[in-house]
């Protein structure tokens, strides 16, 4: 707006480099970059989903094992003979 009222002057370097980038923009476009966009979300979605079935992996192991030494009757009749 400054530049369209004349308060400021024109930059003609950054306009140069303003329309290289709107230039690469119709790229965005394609077919392949579609299907390259789609397959990396889903790669990154895979990882998101294997992360949180280590975790659960891990709090079930972590639980099972609180268990165990909570609930283990072997281990106290050790203790009393």
């Amino acid at each position: 707006a400054a530049v369209q009222a004349g308060t400021v002057p024109f930059d003609h370097a950054l306009l140069r480099q303003v329309k290289a980038l709107c230039a690469r923009l119709p790229a965005l476009d394609s077919d392949a970059f579609r299907a390259e966009f789609v397959q990396d979300h889903n790669n990154s979605l895979l990882v998101t989903q294997l992360a949180v079935i280590t975790q659960g992996a891990a709090l079930t192991n972590e639980l099972i094992d609180k268990f165990n030494v909570a609930y283990d009757r072997h281990s106290r009749r050790r203790g009393i003979f």
